[in-house]
């Protein structure tokens, strides 16, 4: 943070389609499906986390991810309507299932004038609560799963800079 303002960095990934903003010093993960594996339909996951922020067993809550999951066929963003994003959703929530999902909402929004669905959840994890929201977009044979969290203890703080992160994000 230079003179109280917080920095950005961008990562532009053309392979995978996307461009996206997060906070400089935050550590990145990144985890890329087996070349072949076709046994789920997540392709790729990137994510950036706050070293200095929350963190349970060891693993940072405060963070920004992107997860890549493959669709069976193209579609455009104005296609996905409320079942179909509900369907690509639960598919989505299948890989944590030890996640105590709550109050989850979902509602259509538009970000950058792409179409996209919002879905505003909370989760424990080994007894922590984490506040969370993931935005569903489609763009060919990808759905695309922007997840912006952080313990409801940083929220305020990391909120912003989420949203931030989230102003700057787009598919290429």
């Amino acid at each position: 943070m230079a003179g109280g303002v917080l920095e950005f960095s961008v990562v532009s990934d053309r392979e995978h389609g996307f461009e996206m903003a997060y906070p400089a010093g935050w550590v990145r993960s990144e985890w890329v499906a087996p070349e072949g594996d076709d046994s789920s339909p997540l392709e790729y996951v990137l994510a950036y986390a706050d070293p200095k922020g929350a963190q349970v067993d060891g693993v940072y809550v405060d963070a920004e991810q992107i997860s890549i999951y493959r669709l069976s066929r193209s579609v455009a963003p104005q296609e996905i309507d409320r079942s179909l994003a509900n369907k690509i959703v639960s598919l989505m929530l299948e890989d944590f299932p030890a996640l105590s999902i709550r109050n989850k909402r979902l509602q259509r929004m538009t970000l950058r004038g792409v179409a996209g669905w919002q879905l505003s959840y909370e989760y424990e994890v080994r007894g922590q609560t984490v506040l969370a929201s993931s935005i569903l977009f489609g763009k060919g044979a990808r759905a695309y799963w922007v997840t912006l969290q952080a313990s409801p203890y940083s929220w305020g703080k990391v909120n912003p800079m989420l949203g931030t992160c989230l102003n700057h994000f787009r598919l290429l």
